[in-house]
């Protein structure tokens, strides 16, 4: 819970230097091993882990990396990934699935951004026909 707490005083406080260490420490800091995982703190995290892919987008120029930089963040295999988090136990598979869903719902978002954005670049860089 201390890590949460850093987490979320550096973020009130304007901060985003911690957001790499949310992403990479997404599991421990917002899943607890022995309780609930509530539809608030599934949604903080969430919401946390998009802010450290936007801000490491900063860094990326080219679509690929976009796509790379997207797939650490919010990967194709969400389910996956999550039930080798929370486990496989039947108490768990809403809170799997739910999880998994709105993880696959914001990385559909966020492709869609990105290929709107490719799309917008390259009507930038064509010739006028005027």
């Amino acid at each position: 819970m201390s890590n949460l707490a850093a987490i979320s005083s550096s973020i009130l406080q304007g901060s985003d230097e911690l957001l790499p260490e949310c992403h990479e420490n997404f599991a421990t800091i917002f899943i607890p091993e022995d309780g609930e995982l509530a539809e608030n703190m599934a949604s903080l995290g969430l919401s946390v882990k998009t802010q450290a892919f936007l801000k490491s987008l900063q860094q990326t120029n080219d679509n690929q990396s976009r796509s790379d930089t997207l797939d650490s963040y919010f990967p194709a295999d969400a389910d996956e990934t999550i039930s080798r988090i929370l486990g496989d136990t039947p108490t768990r598979t809403q809170e799997r699935e739910s999880l998994a869903s709105s993880i696959r719902t914001r990385r559909h978002e966020l492709l869609d951004s990105i290929l709107d954005d490719e799309k917008r670049r390259k009507r930038e860089t064509l010739p006028s026909s005027s």
